[in-house]
């Protein structure tokens, strides 16, 4: 009793158990919301976002990411505090209520590694765990008991300053230039001048990296800064050909 026995032709083994009604388990028998989405798409909504979220921050609400549904939508929103994705789909089949769910980033991480087919998934959102149901699996995680910020009022509703790129083109410049910028603070320098967007960067070994990239009309004379490691992210999870990015000012 406790243990557990295994042998072969030439072995034994002899393992110590716990007792199984230890084991811990989660309630999801009334839940909130229950809706079925196919597992691509899911897939794509979380590599649109994940990379935002924040490792072991200690706003605990941040080291995960937040599910929103509503009427013929799911959200996905993450932010360190830094940085924000969102991104969202439509659910066609199915009138959802409104809920909002903080799932934590090692289940997400986990449940991008199993999600491999098309076939649909069923999630169920309880009060505190939420359960995927496909491929002959059911996975279940505890939600994160927290706020998430207002993420809609730092997302701007109208910016004076539209750059159209071509996604092919920025994101492998984006890479290049880095390859110079300050290992510490990842940064690179974006400057319009005329119909060109100038990338560049430099480092205490006084290196220098700079790359052009033709635009496709005339754009007032702007300097910005960024962390090129959040536009690479930003760039990579965006599908098609066409990128813009939008300011209100160099602030």
């Amino acid at each position: 009793k406790g243990q557990l026995v295994i042998k072969t032709n030439n072995s034994s083994y002899k393992i110590s158990t716990l007792p199984g009604n230890d084991f811990p388990l989660f309630d999801n028998s009334n839940p909130t919301e229950t809706f079925n989405i196919n597992q691509e798409k899911l897939l794509t909504l979380l590599n649109k976002t994940h990379f935002s979220m924040a490792q072991q921050d200690v706003r605990f609400y941040l080291n995960g990411l937040l599910l929103e549904t509503e009427p013929k939508r799911l959200k996905a929103i993450a932010t360190d505090g830094h940085r924000l994705a969102a991104s969202e789909m439509t659910i066609e089949k199915k009138q959802l209520n409104t809920t909002a769910s903080i799932v934590p980033r090692k289940a997400i991480q986990e449940l991008i590694r199993l999600l491999v087919n098309k076939e649909d998934v069923k999630a169920e959102i309880g009060s505190n765990s939420i359960r995927f149901a496909f491929n002959n699996l059911t996975f279940i995680t505890k939600l994160i008991d927290g706020k998430f910020p207002d993420y809609n009022r730092v997302i701007p509703t109208n910016t004076e300053i539209n750059i159209q790129l071509n996604s092919q083109a920025l994101k492998p410049s984006l890479q290049r230039v880095a390859i110079l910028a300050n290992e510490k603070f990842k940064g690179i320098r974006l400057e319009t001048t005329g119909n060109s967007l100038d990338l560049s960067s430099e480092n205490p070994e006084q290196e220098e990296a700079n790359e052009t990239i033709p635009l496709q009309e005339k754009i007032k004379k702007i300097v910005v800064g960024f962390n090129v490691s959040y536009l690479i992210d930003a760039v990579g999870s965006c599908e098609g050909s066409a990128v813009c990015l939008s300011l209100n000012d160099e602030n």
